[in-house]
């Protein structure tokens, strides 16, 4: 079957296209699944509380798209899947001691048990340990429909502190740490 197409030629602009931000899709969100009410009620909370270290961390920062992540959060549409029990626990992403997971290429976030018994509720009340909203945080980061380009696990907790900048931007548990410390009114100074 032949096959041919048209010839499509665009001018750009270098100079007037690097300061256009990067387009992101507006009003996407979240549909919680698989939740008993008492588990729907702890999601609820970590992720109001991730949209206020989202914000104050986005409010800090002097570049990065920390927003985001607190417009996800926030939003009641169900283009991110958040589901309280892995739907593909054959899989084994829980079962290796995660706290959570994604599945990028289904834009869907996944707690998994250990996230209900082992974290702390609340924000955050000291800058070292995980909560259930630096979680969040760390976990939207990785969807490329909330955060472009999508992060990576380089390092976690303290150990994110010995990346090179580089590294360092594209490491989910930085979000996490900056939006922490950030809350926390810790010095940011190295």
């Amino acid at each position: 079957m032949p096959y041919s197409s048209n010839e499509l030629t665009v001018g750009i602009d270098a100079s007037e296209a690097k300061t256009v931000s990067k387009a992101r899709p507006i009003g996407k969100a979240r549909a919680i699944t698989t939740c008993s009410p008492d588990r729907q009620a702890i999601v609820d909370t970590a992720l109001a509380d991730t949209v206020e270290l989202a914000n104050a961390a986005a409010d800090a920062a002097t570049s990065g798209d920390v927003a985001y992540v607190a417009k996800e959060a926030g939003s009641t549409s169900d283009n991110i899947k958040h589901y309280c029990t892995d739907p593909w626990s054959e899989q084994g992403s829980c079962r290796k001691n995660f706290l959570a997971h994604e599945w990028a290429q289904y834009s869907m976030i996944v707690n998994c048990e250990i996230y209900y018994t082992l974290l702390m509720t609340g924000l955050p009340t000291v800058r070292e340990g995980q909560d259930e909203a630096t979680t969040a945080v760390h976990e939207f980061t990785h969807l490329p429909a909330v955060y472009d380009p999508p992060t990576s696990d380089f390092r976690y907790g303290n150990e994110v502190l010995l990346l090179e900048s580089e590294q360092a931007l594209e490491n989910a548990d930085n979000y996490a740490t900056y939006a922490t410390a950030v809350y926390l009114n810790c010095s940011l100074a190295a």
